[in-house]
């Protein structure tokens, strides 16, 4: 099985409207990982405040940036090298729900509609789509504050950065090795049982 954690950086915190400005995933079982700054598909400049909370500015989106056609390609192409047609896999986001997931059907969407690709394999794999939000609102019932540097803090893990994407999947990814340490001592040990977890069916 393979488990892919994911992070978009946008333009803003509408995940319908706003421009995706980095990717970042990575495996758990592995090395491998996809990195990439993209220029913003609606073509506005990068606003003061999101540079400020990122570290991105425009002028490393205009020299080091890929057009979004091509980093959506790339990643999609990352996730078809990485995911196993033949078991189940997971992809984990921490806000997922409310955020990257709908970044991840727009990316979709848009290689589909707008770039003409055929995505009819990925739409095959079988993958379960966690979100460790509600996960660890479940779990840690009295923490002040589910950030992921707040639950770095809470479960002794490095926080490897903020708002930056990579970073951010680095974090997420120990964190959620320390959720499946808390979530097995319950006796919830697969992707579909901690989803089942999350949704309070079990």
């Amino acid at each position: 099985m393979t488990t892919v954690f994911l992070d978009f950086e946008t333009s803003g915190l509408n995940p319908y409207y706003a421009d995706i400005i980095e990717i970042g995933a990575k495996t758990l079982s592995s090395n491998a990982y996809f990195e990439a700054l993209v220029k913003p598909q609606s073509g506005e400049r990068l606003t003061y405040a999101i540079s400020e909370i990122t570290g991105i500015t425009p002028k490393m989106l205009m020299y080091h940036g890929k057009d979004w056609k091509n980093a959506y390609m790339d990643f999609y192409n990352w996730l078809l090298d990485n995911l196993d047609p033949n078991e189940t896999n997971t992809i984990v986001c921490h806000n997922g729900i409310a955020f990257d997931f709908i970044f991840l059907k727009r990316i979709l969407r848009d290689l589909r509609e707008k770039l003409d690709t055929d995505i009819s394999i990925f739409e095959k794999i079988n993958i379960v789509y966690i979100d460790t939000l509600p996960v660890c609102k479940r779990l840690f019932v009295n923490l002040r504050s589910f950030k992921q540097v707040h639950l770095a803090e809470k479960l002794r893990i490095k926080n490897y950065g903020e708002h930056r994407a990579l970073a951010d999947v680095c974090t997420l990814r120990d964190i959620y090795v320390k959720i499946l340490v808390h979530l097995a001592k319950r006796g919830i040990t697969t992707s579909e049982e901690v989803l089942a977890y999350a949704n309070l069916d079990i």
